[in-house]
């Protein structure tokens, strides 16, 4: 790092060994703000804010209902990504490395109405976490996928914009997790470099002749990081990007660090000593050569035909739902945006997907349950269920799966709401009611 940024780097290394800044991003669909000083704005992201310090979010039930996300402030870069560079109607995005959600839920709120966006996480093990998020997040536009990247070769030219947030040797982390820093070597550099450019080299036929590839990593090394950009400008045929990233912000473009690549390479560093956040690197390319004919547009790949014994009543569930197409799966039935249902059945022929739309009922014997996904949804009409609004605790014991007595002499499916903001549904029986949270969300921490 001495020789990369010269006078700089004893700012820089100083920097590491302070406070890590505590951000988080506000929804784009959910109003309901939380109890904390928000004056500070994260300045390269309209919903970010940082907080002076760091609260106990687990028991605070608007991050539970997604109002917001607790996220690193540098990553929200890629809302100027999706602003500058993605405003086109009706695209189709890929966020291939999406676990545990930060990055996907944001641009779940930034790009453009209309768009389908596939959430995918390689690692078994991180895929749950990825699909909570999504769900709590309450964007109907996205899917959840588990695979490999060399999976989505089975759709080419597919998508107009793939996000590439890869694994890397984390140095931009080092602050906040100090078990990383004592994992760290030159030889697992060299090791993430090589499986960064063999993740993009597999991916790199889903996106369409002038589609957009985002590159991102959490960390300093210009291995990982510029060398990475050339490597796909020179063996991809990729144009590297120009984005407009203010320097007033702390962002620090490669044509500034003396490399003899800048020329080739547009990206842009956020170092801690400059910018208010973690290690962060972004580039974006543009793809230049392929056929764009959408090969399996060719093909007929026809949506296949919906079965039509979905109860009528659940559409009443569903705020608008003409925009959308009900599907029914064994005993679930499902929301998925109607504009989008096409490109997702596209998706779900070749891809592990785990889930799509908005998950609305369970159907059981001749009943419905609502999904817990339902209440958290954006496409969730609010006046199909009588509402029992809780306060701070019995929010957090409802959270926890605690029983909690819902509206006297009523029985029956309730929304259970905090400040407004619906949180999951309990069965009302009178005397007593069962708690439909799902049980791996809930909260495992004691109360105070």
């Amino acid at each position: 790092m001495q020789p990369l940024l010269g006078d700089d780097s004893a700012a820089f290394f100083e920097a590491l060994q302070g406070e890590p800044p505590v951000s988080i991003r506000l929804s784009g669909a959910k109003k309901v703000l939380p109890d904390y000083d928000l004056t500070r704005q994260v300045p390269w992201c309209d919903s970010g804010r940082y907080l002076a310090q760091r609260p106990v979010f687990t028991l605070d039930p608007l991050l539970h209902g997604g109002a917001y996300y607790v996220q690193e402030a540098a990553s929200m870069a890629l809302s100027q990504v999706a602003l500058q560079l993605l405003q086109k109607a009706e695209l189709k995005a890929l966020d291939l490395c999406a676990s545990p959600g930060g990055k996907a839920t944001l641009l779940a709120d930034f790009l453009p109405h209309g768009s389908l966006l596939v959430a995918n996480e390689a690692i078994r093990s991180r895929v749950g976490a990825l699909a909570e998020n999504v769900t709590k997040w309450g964007n109907p536009h996205v899917l959840v996928t588990h695979n490999d990247p060399k999976d989505f070769a089975q759709l080419p030219e597919f998508f107009d914009a793939i996000f590439v947030d890869a694994p890397c040797s984390g140095e931009g982390m080092f602050r906040k997790d100090k078990g990383a820093a004592e994992a760290w070597s030159e030889a697992g550099v060299q090791l993430c470099m090589e499986r960064q450019r063999r993740i993009v080299a597999d991916v790199w036929g889903a996106l369409k002749a002038g589609g957009y590839l985002v590159y991102t990593t959490c960390t300093f090394n210009v291995r990982e990081n510029e060398e990475n950009v050339l490597w796909m400008v020179n063996e991809l045929g990729a144009s590297s990007v120009k984005l407009d990233l203010k320097r007033e912000w702390g962002v620090t473009p490669t044509s500034e660090l003396g490399l003899d690549l800048a020329k080739e390479v547009h990206g842009y560093r956020f170092f801690p000593h400059k910018a208010l956040g973690e290690g962060f690197f972004v580039a974006a390319l543009q793809k230049n050569s392929g056929d764009n004919s959408d090969l399996l547009l060719r093909r007929h790949d026809n949506p296949p035909k919906l079965k039509s014994d979905v109860p009528h009543e659940l559409k009443r569930w569903v705020a608008n739902p003409d925009d959308f197409v009900f599907v029914r799966t064994e005993q679930r039935v499902r929301a998925v945006p109607a504009h989008a249902y096409r490109w997702a059945c596209m998706a779900a022929r070749r891809l592990n997907v785990l889930q799509e739309g908005v998950a609305v009922a369970e159907l059981k014997g001749s009943g419905c349950i609502p999904c817990a996904a339902l209440a958290l949804s954006a496409a969730l009409n609010p006046d199909a269920f009588p509402a029992v609004d809780v306060d701070l605790r019995r929010a957090q014991q409802f959270l926890k799966k605690e029983s909690i007595a819902g509206t006297p002499q009523r029985k029956g499916f309730e929304l259970v709401r905090y400040r407004g903001l619906p949180l999951g549904f309990i069965k009302n029986l009178g005397v007593r009611s069962n708690n439909l949270y799902p049980q791996e969300w809930r909260i495992r921490m004691s109360l105070p």
